[in-house]
């Protein structure tokens, strides 16, 4: 299992972030589309645990 942050803003590791751990297998667009909508926001910003930009998503 991997840890990776999860934020509503590019580099926006001081609020609106959250550390979401992720299985093999899991698809992590289904689960950023999921967080982004229980959380009510547009955009989400995927960094791994030494924050480093992966990639984003928007609805």
């Amino acid at each position: 299992m991997k840890h990776y942050y999860f934020c509503n803003t590019h580099m926006g590791f001081a609020s609106g972030c959250q550390v979401i751990p992720i299985r093999k297998g899991d698809n992590i667009q289904k689960i950023a589309e999921t967080w982004m909508k229980s959380n009510g926001y547009k955009s989400c910003y995927v960094y791994d645990m030494n924050h480093n930009f992966m990639w984003n998503y928007t609805l």
